[in-house]
């Protein structure tokens, strides 16, 4: 896959907010929403300070923006999220029902990665509503703060940290 420089100045940012919620005691998952090639949102994860089940940052970033993506979308504009680990079954359905066009995530979720599902299998709309979805871009920088994150918070992560390793294990 090719990634323009504008796609690794989103990652970048979106790494940046994945390192922000690691300092602040969150799981380091950071993610930028853009609108025709402009930055409206960046955030991160915030379910362990705020201390609710649904503050992923991708779902963070479509709640405070998912008008705009509505008005964009209506105006011709194309909506993209840039995220750095492989969105839930909770962010990936945010990102298509607010009509996200595109994702590009970093850093593959062996535990909970949910872009591997088979649209075909949801029904005609969301076949008709399903983004383009791009892994890989910055994967190795995001994978070293999912491992951080973990380590952080050994023996809990102990499990799904093997698993993260045993994957990265097969990359070349």
């Amino acid at each position: 896959m090719r990634y323009t420089r504008k796609d690794k100045e989103y990652m970048g940012i979106a790494l940046e907010q994945a390192r922000f919620a690691l300092e602040r005691g969150d799981f380091p998952v950071g993610a930028v929403i853009t609108i025709g090639g402009k930055i409206i949102s960046a955030n991160c994860n915030g379910n362990n300070t705020v201390d609710k089940y649904t503050e992923h940052a991708e779902a963070r970033a479509l709640d405070n923006f998912s008008g705009a993506i509505k008005r964009s979308k209506k105006g011709g504009m194309e909506a993209a999220l840039f995220t750095t680990l492989e969105p839930c079954l909770m962010c990936l359905g945010t990102a298509v029902m607010t009509r996200i066009k595109r994702i590009v995530y970093a850093c593959p979720d062996p535990n909970g990665g949910a872009t591997s599902m088979k649209k075909e299998e949801l029904g005609e709309w969301y076949t008709k509503k399903w983004p383009i979805i791009e892994q890989g871009l910055l994967r190795d920088e995001a994978y070293e703060i999912v491992l951080e994150g973990m380590k952080r918070d050994s023996p809990r992560w102990d499990r799904i940290r093997k698993m993260f390793e045993d994957m990265a294990s097969k990359w070349d």
